[in-house]
């Protein structure tokens, strides 16, 4: 189930934006809690496994297919609602599955907890290599296949029928993942939502929509499938240029390179605004480029005449398109200048472990270390962030330059702002700050691809000599001045020029302009765009709302209103059985549902700036608190009931002081631990969270296990306990998007808490019910 939730989230991403993707997955996860109600129906003491484990295998790869078969027209119209109720069909068949072995056996709930945990864990640890290895579209084909010998096993007791129906299964999805392998017959569509449909258009990707418009003339060249994204390799019809999509946005240029910097071609890049730090100063002698994509941004560090080049990307798929295409670009990561080649590597990470100071540090529509799981698919910035931009100043030389390019000025607009916080930090006065830095713009009408507008921060001041030379450059550039110290310095800019300026009072004079008055929906009202500082415990760079995005809002009272309803049919179920737990036993797996959800989203965005490279981030963390978890649902298997509910106020009063420590030291360890090795941050990483996972996977075994002399409530614990998983995700992206990841982890904690509480009333009486036998473990 994790390996597919992973996929999805991949295929989807490539489509539609981030927050659309988190709705199609929120949706098809509370298929989960659909499947453990539908299991409450069946009164049987020994319910049947067969049926379910057969009905998960098949549903595996079967909405993929449809939707990239026959329902090619609910993706390319981006039609939210229906993509996500086929997606969620295996949730729901597990949802059952998983409801029924549990009430089977309820009074081994550590030890099946354990297993399915386990399992959790290693398809964290191996999914992103198996993306890689067999593409995000036969994930789900191959999933299958996994599926139907697990339902083999089980089918084996209930007769050769349902035997030979297993290996039916078996046969199908492997073959179909066999086809897939060599004669692709699935592939995402070109979207087709008309411009004029504001509702869905906003959601969807460039790419699949010029893919869509014949006027563009575009042609997949090549494409690879990781766990960080999809990296497309297109051509266009009417220049020799190809453009690296990743996830079908912000393309990054791959120019047509023979190794002559003297070429005419050449010749014209000396005048793209990309050059401009390169013209300001001599020959650098080093140069950090951060996300250099298909090698444009090292040209033009060549171009600069360079003389050491280190370039850092992201995207592990970029290694293996620049040696497929080495003989178009020139080979550019394996020329003398760039002794290291290209590093995988997140950048900030990378820095940290920089021992020589740089000359400049470029980056140009670079992405951050975006991790998206669970669903959650927040658009972070740790490369944004007020601590990023002390970073750069502390590995930059007296003099140096940081160059940043967008492609959207209210980027370079929040980017200032941030990058002025950092800089008073540093001692600075308004007028020191506003003597380093320069903006620059192509006019309207001028066109050089994304890259559109640019930010310059120097350490130390653009002095007279400098800024006269700016003048030149910039004219000879066709670029235009936005602000230039002491030569061009309009409002709203020149705040900085006041005596104790904030970058808080920067952030909202330049709100204060026209164009940042803008509606965030279709019809909605007219806001105040948000530009204020971004930390890495709130790094939304790309999120100007001034409050909760509508969108999100939307969102969090569609998951509240699912939870309640949930809940309420919970208590009304558990109400019409006299004797049974009552509302305090609901609310006890309801809080460990929205409780887990709450802390795993706050420890992987929290941590996924140590271990850098994202890939290797999200499966180490995830690995570890699940595993964590799975060991401690195993040790909450020991000794009797007794000793279970004895143990349980215990382990969870240390689980909230645990969280609530974490919430303190976790910014601080990774300041710490950033400089070190990998195998450090890894162990550090592990023995974090791995600790609190043996603390969080004790509560919900321990809950089952108290249910089995009432066994009927077991399907409707899963319920609740599946669905509010879903509203504790959709808490948290809300809550980081308000306040910040940290206070997600003490809301973790207070949720945890409340749910000790709820035990501590439930689980005593559950204890005089307890079955002759059950010491026996």
């Amino acid at each position: 189930m994790l390996a597919y939730e992973i996929s999805l989230t991949r295929i989807f991403s490539v489509l539609f934006r981030s927050p659309y993707v988190f709705l199609i997955l929120s949706i098809a996860v509370c298929g989960l809690g659909v499947g453990a109600f539908l299991a409450v129906r069946r009164e049987e003491d020994e319910p049947d496994l067969a049926g379910p484990a057969l009905a998960f295998a098949l549903l595996l790869p079967l909405p993929l297919v449809l939707l990239l078969t026959v329902g090619k027209g609910l993706v390319a119209g981006a039609r939210g609602t229906a993509v996500a109720l086929l997606t969620a069909l295996p949730y729901v068949a597990a949802g059952v599955l998983l409801a029924r072995a549990f009430r089977r056996h309820a009074g081994d709930a550590g030890r099946l907890y354990f297993c399915d945990l386990t399992g959790a864990g290693l398809a964290a640890l191996t999914t992103a290599a198996l993306l890689a290895r067999v593409g995000g579209l036969a994930m789900p084909l191959w999933l299958g296949t996994l599926a139907a010998l697990a339902a083999w096993l089980v089918c084996r007791p209930r007769g050769a029928a349902w035997q030979a129906a297993s290996v039916a299964v078996l046969l199908v999805c492997a073959g179909l993942f066999g086809l897939q392998q060599r004669r692709p017959f699935l592939d995402l569509p070109p979207v087709t939502v008309p411009d004029e449909d504001e509702d869905r258009a906003v959601w969807t990707k460039p790419l699949f929509r010029e893919l869509a418009d014949p006027r563009a003339g575009s042609t997949m060249q090549y494409t690879q499938w990781s766990a960080v994204a999809r990296t497309d390799v297109v051509s266009n019809t009417g220049t020799d240029v190809l453009y690296i999509w990743t996830d079908g946005d912000v393309p990054t240029q791959m120019e047509p390179f023979q190794g002559d910097l003297g070429s005419p071609r050449m010749a014209l890049y000396r005048n793209f605004i990309g050059m401009v730090p390169y013209a300001l100063q001599p020959a650098p002698e080093r140069v950090l480029c951060i996300g250099p994509g298909g090698g444009l941004d090292v040209l033009l560090a060549l171009l600069g005449g360079a003389r050491q080049i280190e370039p850092v990307e992201i995207n592990p798929a970029i290694v293996d398109v620049t040696e497929r295409f080495k003989g178009f670009y020139g080979d550019l990561y394996h020329r003398p200048e760039v002794a290291g080649g290209l590093v995988i590597d997140e950048g900030r990470s990378y820095l940290s472990r920089a021992r020589q100071p740089y000359d400049v540090i470029y980056f140009a529509l670079a992405k951050s270390a975006t991790s998206q799981q669970g669903g959650l698919a927040l658009v972070d910035g740790y490369l944004y962030t007020k601590e990023a931009f002390h970073a750069y100043f502390d590995h930059l030389r007296p003099g140096g330059l940081v160059a940043l390019v967008f492609d959207r000025w209210h980027l370079v607009d929040r980017c200032l702002t941030t990058a002025t916080a950092a800089l008073l930090e540093r001692g600075l006065t308004g007028d020191q700050v506003a003597d380093q830095v320069v903006l620059l713009t192509l006019p309207e009408g001028r066109v050089q691809g994304p890259y559109q507008h640019l930010l310059l921060l120097r350490n130390g001041p653009f002095g007279p000599a400098l800024r006269t030379r700016l003048k030149d450059v910039g004219q000879r550039c066709g670029l235009q001045p936005v602000f230039v110290p002491k030569l061009r310095e309009p409002p709203p800019y020149n705040v900085l020029r006041q005596p104790g300026v904030t970058a808080d009072a920067l952030a909202t004079a330049i709100a204060g302009q026209e164009e940042y008055l803008q509606r965030l929906v279709k019809g909605g009202p007219f806001v105040r765009l948000n530009l204020g500082v971004l930390t890495d415990d709130r790094p939304f760079y790309a999120d100007l709302s001034p409050g909760l995005h509508p969108f999100l809002k939307a969102l969090l009272k569609w998951s509240l209103g699912a939870g309640l309803l949930t809940l309420a049919i919970a208590v009304a179920a558990v109400g019409r059985r006299p004797g049974r737990a009552g509302a305090c036993s609901v609310g006890y797996f309801a809080g460990l549902g929205m409780g887990f959800l709450l802390v795993e989203v706050a420890l992987v965005q929290k941590l996924v700036l140590l271990l850098g490279y994202p890939t290797l981030a999200l499966s180490v963390i995830l690995f570890a608190l699940l595993v964590g978890s799975a060991l401690g649902s195993r040790f909450s298997a020991r000794g009797t009931l007794a000793d279970t509910v004895r143990r349980l106020p215990v382990v969870m009063g240390l689980l909230v002081l645990a969280l609530l420590a974490a919430r303190f030291a976790l910014q601080p360890l990774t300041t710490t631990f950033l400089p070190m090795a990998l195998p450090a941050r890894i162990a550090v990483t592990v023995a974090v969270v791995g600790g609190l996972g043996f603390l969080m996977g004790q509560p919900f075994p321990s809950g089952l296990r108290a249910l089995e002399g009432a066994r009927r409530l077991v399907p409707i614990a899963w319920a609740v306990n599946g669905v509010l998983s879903v509203t504790g995700s959709v808490l948290a992206a809300s809550a980081a998007s308000l306040w910040g990841y940290s206070v997600v982890l003490v809301a973790g904690a207070g949720i945890y808490l409340v749910t000790l509480l709820l035990a501590l009333g439930w689980m005593p009486s559950r204890t005089k019910q307890e079955p002759a036998g059950a010491a026996a473990n």
